[in-house]
């Protein structure tokens, strides 16, 4: 059931109801999720609707923050509710050496649980650059960094004030397949190569005399990694982290960041079908693409979910992951 917030944040909720197919949740990669609803001008809940208006379904609660109202017809986009996340300010920041967990628990708002954050194990360290700390940010500023730096990416429980946290890569291969002869009624293609390369050169802090760490030492006197997993052809590129102090640590940044460009970025919309609603942010999938006569590995990397009508569920799957950074 959806149910709006009195404007005056009273505590009020007045329940409301829109036809199945009139709204839908967009569960974002980054878990920013946004509920959108269509109704008409002449609804009676469109009485109550107004920006920063609080919105609830049985999952979540969002935040109104953008109505579009044209002939009648209206459409509402309610984010959900980060405002917990706003309310701390830091005007400087910068964790070195700590766990994810330790991190987060120093910068949840009050009240609030995490979730599956001791499953990283690894430290890192938290800046906008090295030894440069964020400025000016709120808890859901650094969050989103410590997100990047621990490889992790995080779902909101608005309702009930908990944060899970979540490796991705622990969704390993479903060994399932998506495929319009079985369970797929339409597919939407996107391609893109426009940052596409094979060789990546790349260099970490400069040292007293300004020469940057290199991983050469380690990796056959070589200052660059190759990735011709897509094509043979050399195409090289430049990146430069001063965050990168050992060259381990390096070589392996390096190898991942070339693994996101060294492949063109491909991504599919489909409208699923016979999935039994087993469809899931994360999930790692097989997609058969009998036109292109490809068949690879693909993340859910955004779920279009009518909680009434799962026949009209969308998926978008990558074999890119996208970065987790603000938009």
């Amino acid at each position: 059931m959806l149910k709006i917030h009195d404007a005056a944040n009273s505590g009020i909720l007045h329940p409301f109801t829109l036809p199945d197919e009139s709204w839908c949740i967009t569960h974002a990669y980054n878990g920013r999720d946004i509920l959108t609803l269509e109704m008409s001008a002449a609804d009676e809940a469109y009485k109550k609707i107004a920006e920063e208006v609080r919105v609830e379904d049985d999952k979540n609660r969002y935040i109104i923050k953008n109505i579009d109202e044209h002939s009648g017809t209206v459409t509402v986009d309610c984010e959900v509710d980060l405002d917990d996340w706003k309310g701390r300010f830091w005007r400087e920041y910068r964790s070195t050496g700590s766990y994810l967990a330790d991190v987060l628990d120093a910068i949840k708002p009050d009240g609030w649980e995490i979730s599956g954050a001791g499953a990283f194990t690894q430290k890192a360290t938290v800046e906008a650059s090295e030894g440069e700390p964020l400025k000016n940010v709120v808890a859901l500023d650094i969050l989103s960094v410590a997100c990047e730096a621990y490889g992790a990416v995080v779902n909101y429980d608005a309702l009930n004030k908990k944060l899970y946290v979540i490796n991705p890569e622990s969704f390993t291969d479903s060994g399932e397949y998506f495929t319009d002869e079985l369970n797929l009624r339409s597919v939407g293609y996107t391609g893109n190569s426009a940052d596409f390369a094979t060789r990546l050169y790349a260099y970490g802090k400069a040292d007293d005399d300004g020469e940057p760490l290199t991983f050469a030492d380690i990796n056959e006197g070589k200052e660059y990694v190759d990735d011709h997993s897509y094509s043979d052809r050399v195409i090289s590129i430049g990146w430069s982290d001063e965050r990168y102090t050992v060259p381990e640590n390096l070589l392996s940044a390096a190898k991942e960041k070339l693994k996101e460009i060294a492949y063109p970025i491909r991504s599919y919309e489909c409208d699923v079908r016979n999935m039994d609603g087993d469809v899931w942010l994360y999930k790692m999938v097989t997609l058969v693409d009998r036109r292109r006569k490809i068949r690879i590995k693909h993340r859910v990397v955004e779920y279009k979910e009518y909680p009434k009508r799962h026949d009209l569920d969308v998926v978008t799957i990558s074999a890119v992951v996208p970065r987790i950074e603000n938009e």
